[in-house]
């Protein structure tokens, strides 16, 4: 397994939340969830930090931190001062699920926590999850919640080193993808799309969102990579 790759600490849940919401905060089902611009980034952050000090402590996170990473244009990279800096440059945030994700966090007072995190938002962040839920497998599988690399360090290889370091043939694997450039990475690692989820009958159209089709009606890509059959 690649050797740059580490378990992540508390150490790292500031690094880490800001990291995640550079990457989700631009994303359909995030626009969904906060329409505001100007209140976007904030109530994501505050939601994501929650999600990331309980799955540093209960599930599994895996971080890749800046620095040379393998060849000469990534030294390059990185003595250019071009997204350098200390702490996680990538990022896999994994947790085991057989139940709800509020169910299964187990964060205490979860539901006043993403009231006080999202405010009036709440509820889309609620309904979001339900609609996460709706296509889930039955079968006991791991979640990939978030995958993110920033953004100086994206197109090297991160992402698929990330996902080959959790990822074991013998496991079951859900995961929920906001573009069409991700969908095409993980069917090359043999993964199926499920479901197109789109936003729920009599809500908000958010007008077009590129790269997606439809206009943006498409919030995700529900996929699945089933067990290998081991008898």
């Amino acid at each position: 397994m690649p050797s740059d790759i580490r378990c992540a600490c508390r150490a790292d849940v500031a690094a880490i939340t800001e990291l995640l919401t550079d990457a989700i905060a631009p994303l359909p089902p995030t626009a969904y969830a906060v329409p505001n611009p100007a209140d976007r980034h904030r109530v994501l952050a505050a939601v994501l930090r929650m999600e990331v000090e309980f799955a540093i402590d209960e599930g599994v996170v895996d971080v890749i931190d800046y620095g040379p990473i393998g060849d000469e244009s990534d030294v390059r990279l990185h003595l250019a001062g071009q997204g350098a800096g200390d702490g996680p440059a990538a990022v896999a945030l994994w947790w085991p699920r057989t139940e709800p994700l509020a169910e299964l966090l187990g964060i205490p007072d979860y539901d006043h926590r993403l009231n006080e995190a999202a405010g009036p938002y709440a509820d889309r962040f609620r309904e979001l999850s339900t609609l996460r839920d709706k296509y889930r497998p039955t079968a006991s599988h791991d979640e990939l919640a978030y995958l993110a690399v920033t953004r100086a360090y994206r197109r090297r290889g991160l992402a698929r080193r990330l996902l080959a370091q959790h990822t074991r043939r013998d496991e079951a694997v859900y995961v929920n993808v906001c573009d069409l450039a991700a969908v095409e990475l993980f069917q090359r690692r043999g993964y199926t799309i499920r479901e197109a989820v789109s936003l729920p009958t009599g809500r908000e159209q958010w007008g077009p969102v590129v790269g997606l089709p439809r206009k943006g009606q498409t919030l995700f890509w529900s996929m699945w990579r089933p067990a290998d059959d081991m008898t």
